[in-house]
């Protein structure tokens, strides 16, 4: 086993952890067992099974109890990503993995609502954010088509 630092924590934040929602908890699933496979201290920590009017005090709590080194936001369009001041605030590196969420024709879905929440919190949020993790080529494009100028990793 290759055992990079047991000093790094690392947070995911999610909407859930179900699998029937989606393929968004089966990557998380596998990277925090990979991570912790090599040594990594990881966290999965999902708003579905915490209130939403609690969500950031929760969070909050688990920040200074984890002390993670770099957070990991996995999706668009949900608390995650609107709260990204909190991470700012704590001075905290954080990653986005839109997971095809600003592809075409995701972003097609509900467009109306997507374009207010764009405006309001999501551009700001990736903008702010350390690095954008790409899937594949094909969202690196729909990521730079959105305007964004931040690190990409595929």
């Amino acid at each position: 086993m290759l055992n990079i630092s047991k000093n790094i924590n690392t947070i995911h934040l999610s909407y859930s952890n179900d699998l029937s929602d989606g393929g968004i908890s089966t990557a998380v699933r596998e990277l925090c067992s990979n991570q912790k496979s090599i040594g990594i201290n990881t966290s999965w920590i999902t708003i579905k099974e915490n209130k939403k009017l609690t969500f950031n005090n929760y969070l909050r709590v688990n920040l200074k109890e984890l002390n993670p080194k770099i957070l990991h936001i996995h999706g668009l369009w949900r608390c995650p990503t609107r709260i990204y001041k909190l991470y700012l605030k704590e001075k905290l590196p954080y990653i986005i993995s839109p997971h095809g969420m600003l592809d075409e024709w995701a972003i097609n879905q509900s467009k109306l609502k997507k374009q207010i929440y764009w405006s309001i919190f999501e551009k700001h949020s990736l903008n702010a954010s350390s690095c954008i993790q790409a899937l594949c080529q094909s969202e690196v494009e729909s990521i730079k088509k959105m305007g964004l100028k931040n690190n990409i990793a595929l």
